[in-house]
This record gives C-alpha cells, sequence and structure tokens, in this order.
C-alpha cells in the first residue's frame, strides 16, 4: 500500500467518523445533531466574543487548535496529511510579463512557474482564459504553449497578447467537456505535450485528469479549484477506485463546504456578503412561520444589488422566486433583527464544519492523486503558495 493509499485512508475513516460535525450546516439546520451529542463543544461557540470570532474564522491552524480538545484526532492527522511545501526556485521573466493580468492572479502564476519543471518542450494550458498561464510558463523555461479555452473573446484577446520576445501562444476555442470537440482540437495539437491548469473548476480539471490518461501524456501539473462547478448529478462521483471504494456519498453542499473561505475577499466584500446572509436567514425564518414547515428552502443567489434594495425587497424577490405568497403586513423589522441574530449564532457553529474544510478538500485531491497514480503515473502533492495569496493552494505534479 502507497503512502498515496494510506494517507486517503486515514482521510476516509476521519471523515466518515466525525461525519455529524460537517455534514449538516447549521445555515440550514437551526439545531445540527452535534450539539446535542457535545454541548460543552456548541456552548464554547456561542460563547466567542466578536473580537474572537474572526481570528479563528481567518486562521484555519488556530481553528484547528481550539477544536483539538473536542475532535480528538483530528488536528494530528491534518498536520500528517498536508502535503508539503514545493521546492521554489527565481525564474527569469521580461520585466512586462505582467501587463494585463490582475495582481493577486500574477502572484498566484509567478509562485506556479517558481515550482514548475516543464518535462516536454511543448504546453497545453487547459481552460487557458487569456492564456497567462501557458504564455508565462513559455517565457520562463522558452517553451512553445498551446492553450485549450471555451470563450472566444478570451481567446481572441489571448492570441494578440505579447510579452517581450516570448513565442506566440496558439488558442483553441472549444469546449473540454465536449467529447468531439476535444478530439478535433487534440489532434492539432503537439504530440506528447506537458498539460498545466492553474484552478481549472469542478468536472473541468476532473476531465483532465481523464483525458491526460487516455492521451498517453507524459506530464501534468494541476491545481484544482471550486469542486462543485459543473457537477452533473447531486452527488459526488469518485475518480479513482480506492474512493469509490470508500465513497462518502458526497453532495454539492459538502464540495461547497471544502471551498467555503473569503481570505481573498476585502474587509468590504466581507461585511457585504455578511449582510446578505442575514437577510437569508431572516427571511427562512419567515418562510418557516408561513408555511408551518420548520426546514430550510433553498432559494437563488442574489446580485451584490440586492443591498440596495431593502430587507422587505430581498424577501419578497426570494419569495417570488420560490412561489411562496407572503402577508403583506408581515413583521419585517421583526424579521430582520431575528436574522441578524442568527447569522451571528451560525457564524460560531460554523465553525465546527469549516474545522472539516481541509480534509474535505484533501479527500477530493488524493482522489484525483489516486486517479492518476492508477493510470501509471507517478504522483506527487504539494503547496504551491500561501493561503494568504489563494486557499487553493495544492499543486498536483503527475508524469510517466
Amino acid at each position: 500500500m502507497t503512502e498515496l493509499d494510506q494517507n486517503f485512508l486515514s482521510i476516509s475513516r476521519t471523515l466518515a467518523q466525525f461525519e455529524h460535525y460537517w455534514r449538516e450546516s447549521p445555515y440550514q439546520v437551526q439545531q445540527p445533531r452535534w450539539m446535542q451529542s457535545n454541548p460543552s463543544l456548541a456552548q464554547q461557540c456561542l460563547n466567542l466574543t466578536d473580537s474572537q470570532l474572526p481570528l479563528l474564522e481567518a486562521n484555519p491552524e488556530a481553528l484547528q487548535q481550539w477544536l483539538a480538545p473536542h475532535l480528538p484526532g483530528v488536528d494530528a492527522l491534518l498536520s500528517r496529511v498536508e502535503p508539503d511545501w514545493a521546492s521554489q526556485r527565481p525564474v527569469a521573466l521580461p520585466s512586462h510579463w505582467h501587463v494585463g493580468i490582475p495582481g493577486r492572479k500574477k502572484t498566484q502564476i509567478e509562485k506556479f512557474a517558481q515550482c514548475f519543471t516543464p518535462m516536454q518542450p511543448n504546453l497545453i494550458d487547459w481552460c487557458c482564459g487569456k492564456g497567462h498561464l501557458g504564455r508565462t510558463l513559455a517565457h520562463a523555461h522558452e517553451l512553445t504553449a498551446s492553450g485549450l479555452e471555451i470563450n472566444p473573446q478570451l481567446c481572441a484577446v489571448g492570441e494578440t497578447a505579447r510579452g517581450g520576445k516570448a513565442p506566440v501562444m496558439v488558442l483553441h476555442q472549444t469546449d473540454v467537456l465536449d467529447d468531439q470537440a476535444l478530439a478535433r482540437v487534440a489532434a492539432a495539437l503537439p504530440h506528447g505535450s506537458h498539460a498545466v491548469a492553474l484552478h481549472a473548476c469542478g468536472d473541468l480539471h476532473r476531465r483532465l485528469v481523464h483525458w491526460a490518461a487516455a492521451e498517453n501524456l507524459p506530464a501534468l501539473s494541476l491545481v484544482p479549484c471550486c469542486y462543485p462547478l459543473w457537477l452533473k448529478h447531486k452527488t459526488f462521483a469518485p475518480l479513482s477506485a480506492l474512493a469509490q471504494q470508500h465513497d462518502l456519498g458526497l453532495t454539492r453542499d459538502d464540495l461547497n463546504l471544502a471551498v467555503q473561505e473569503v481570505v481573498t475577499a476585502s474587509a468590504k466584500q466581507q461585511q457585504q456578503l455578511f449582510q446578505l446572509n442575514a437577510w437569508r436567514l431572516g427571511f427562512d425564518q419567515l418562510q418557516r412561520d408561513c408555511t408551518g414547515r420548520d426546514e430550510y428552502l433553498a432559494t437563488p443567489s442574489l446580485p451584490k444589488s440586492a443591498l440596495g434594495w431593502g430587507f422587505k425587497a430581498v424577501c419578497q424577490h426570494l419569495a417570488r422566486a420560490r412561489g411562496l405568497p407572503l402577508p403583506s403586513d408581515s413583521p419585517w423589522h421583526h424579521y430582520q433583527q431575528k436574522g441578524e441574530l442568527r447569522w451571528q449564532q451560525v457564524r460560531r457553529l460554523q465553525l465546527v464544519s469549516q474545522g472539516f474544510r481541509r480534509l474535505l478538500e484533501l479527500w477530493l485531491l488524493y482522489d484525483l492523486a489516486l486517479c492518476l497514480h492508477q493510470a501509471g503515473y507517478h504522483v506527487a502533492l504539494s503547496r504551491f503558495c500561501e493561503r494568504e495569496i489563494t486557499p487553493r493552494n495544492l499543486l498536483i505534479n503527475a508524469k510517466r
């Protein structure tokens, strides 16, 4: 049994053992079951002051230590299975290589480039957008680069981009989830390329893993992201045989938990998110009282402009979306206050499920790694940048 196998099994068993701590979201279930089985932990959460709470929300290490007395073994396991830092080395890039790349994305690409070792002279930048990653790696390592992107406007911009004396990057407009479209483009790509992807979302990165194995690509370097996106079914279908044997039956909500962080949001953006969450919870209490059903009602996402509508208009919008009539004389202020109070409780109680966020992400990462290992790749996992640059900082390197 390989180290990948052992680590995955440890993660899977721990997630199964503590399932009731992360399965039920206090946003949807007002009294998660773990509050009854572990009342001391519930009280510890609810007793947090307004100054203590954001420190734990922003610091996963501090949160793990804070939860450790109530969740024995979880913190130690996470320390053992968390990938090591990738080896980094300086890369030579032209002075204007980053023109047109947003600041945070620029830093992510630079960190990726510092960890990257090309295994072939040709690159394929998967779901490349404007091709910033592939073009940067071509600069740094004197490679040729091809990009695959579904958006024709991004392809057009990427085709005209230049940076110093780097070669033009060829972008192919295609839908990588369409078998026939991908096969047509693949026939025009250089043989034996090294595929790269930085934050390919959901089924897009899972598709890359399948395609790389089927095409016998000699190498790929992948940073997964946004695991719930493009999910075709209500529950996640593992790729590797070992994950299929130890399937946790992860739902879209479970996958959302794995990436539910606001590290890269500004203080203003976080406050706006908090306000909308409080209003949604106020509506949730209103709809429970109106329908007589004490259960969560899923509603569509709200645009940022909803902050200017006010609480009453937000409730009416959400009710219309679900075909739910609301009394015109509803005590709006009462329910707005209810939502604000409940949001403060939810923020504290959801710290418990957040303590399993990284383990869930690692379960998904190891599933990808095990799938590649099954296909004959030698696989290495690492962290390519600090969490403050992006919390989705896990890198898979696979080569044959």
